[in-house]
C-alpha cells in the first residue's frame, strides 16, 4: 500500500523530469558543448518513448485513412507523426553528444549507432556509464539531480 510520502515523491520525480526536458529543449536544443548527466538523458528518452507511442497511434490512423482513401486525414496524421520526430531529433543527438562528453568520449562516437544492433548496445553502455569525476576536456561536471530517476 502506498503512503502519502510515496505520492509526493512520485510527483517530485515527475516534476523534476518535466523540468529537465523543458530545460533541454529550451536552453540546449542544439548545444553540443559541455556535459550532461544520466538523469537528464533518461528523462529525455522517457519523453521520446511517450512520443513513440503517439507516433505508433498516429501512424496506424494514417494507414487506415490511406486504406479508406481519405487523403486529408492521411496528410494531417502524417504531419502529426513526423513533424515532432524531426523536431526532437536535433536535441536528442546533442544530448547524447553531451552525455558522451561526460564520460570523456568524443561526440563522434554517436555515429556508432549505424552499426546494426552492436552499435546501439555500445552506445547504451557508453551513455549509461558513470561520468568522469571532476573536470574533463569537455568542461566541468553537470549538476546532479537531488532525486534519482527510478
Amino acid at each position: 500500500m502506498k503512503s502519502a510520502n510515496d505520492t509526493s515523491s512520485y510527483k517530485y520525480v515527475v516534476s523534476e523530469g518535466i523540468k529537465f526536458v523543458i530545460n533541454t529543449l529550451r536552453y540546449k536544443y542544439v548545444d553540443f558543448k559541455g556535459r550532461a548527466n544520466r538523469t537528464e538523458l533518461l528523462y529525455f528518452h522517457f519523453l521520446a518513448k511517450v512520443h513513440s507511442v503517439l507516433f505508433s497511434a498516429f501512424l496506424a490512423i494514417s494507414v487506415l485513412a490511406y486504406a479508406s482513401g481519405n487523403i486529408p486525414i492521411l496528410l494531417i496524421f502524417l504531419t502529426l507523426t513526423f513533424l515532432p520526430l524531426l523536431l526532437i531529433l536535433p536535441p536528442s543527438v546533442a544530448l547524447v553528444t553531451r552525455r558522451l562528453h561526460d564520460t570523456g568520449r568524443s561526440g563522434w562516437w554517436w555515429f556508432i549507432v549505424f552499426i546494426p544492433l552492436i552499435g546501439l548496445i555500445i552506445l547504451a553502455i557508453f551513455t549509461l556509464s558513470k561520468g568522469d569525476e571532476g573536470d574533463n576536456k569537455y568542461g566541468p561536471p553537470p549538476q546532479e539531480s537531488k532525486q534519482t530517476v527510478f
